[in-house]
């Protein structure tokens, strides 16, 4: 029986050395395996950071082109109303100064109207003093 004994704590032995062996093989080459794992997940990690940011700045990108958009048709509608504006303006400059033109020929028909008539006036006030005049000497003739 101590030789079955013998073998048997030897088999044990041999067992155990074995679960021994196994267990720093095992934890040698998991050890290995985790700190990769854990290098891929840093490294996954950072490209999402980057990833996260890129998406940030391209959304904070769109958002200002939004903006820049609005703002340039903003602009662009309030061109159109100032051209407008402007196109209103033209036309009104352009019937006051017809007008103007036609006020101005009708001033110089008026003020050769008024000269023609100054002038007859004045022919006629020489008229009435000549007849004055004949009349007082007719007057004085038949006085």
């Amino acid at each position: 029986m101590s030789s079955e004994l013998s073998v048997l704590l030897f088999v044990l032995l041999g067992v155990i050395l074995g679960a021994v062996v196994t267990w720093l093989f095992m934890k040698t080459r998991f050890s290995g395996s985790l700190n990769l794992l854990e290098s891929e997940k840093s490294q996954l990690s950072s490209q999402l950071q980057h990833q996260k940011e890129a998406l940030i700045e391209r959304d904070q990108l769109r958002l200002e082109s939004s903006n820049l958009k609005a703002q340039i048709a903003s602009k662009l509608e309030t061109q159109q109303d100032l051209n407008q504006r402007l196109d209103k303006l033209e036309k009104q400059y352009i019937e006051v100064n017809r007008e103007k033109n036609n006020l101005e020929i009708l001033l110089a028909e008026q003020r050769t109207s008024f000269e023609k008539a100054n002038e007859k006036h004045a022919e006629a006030q020489q008229e009435i003093e000549k007849l004055n005049e004949k009349f007082t000497k007719e007057f004085e003739n038949f006085s």
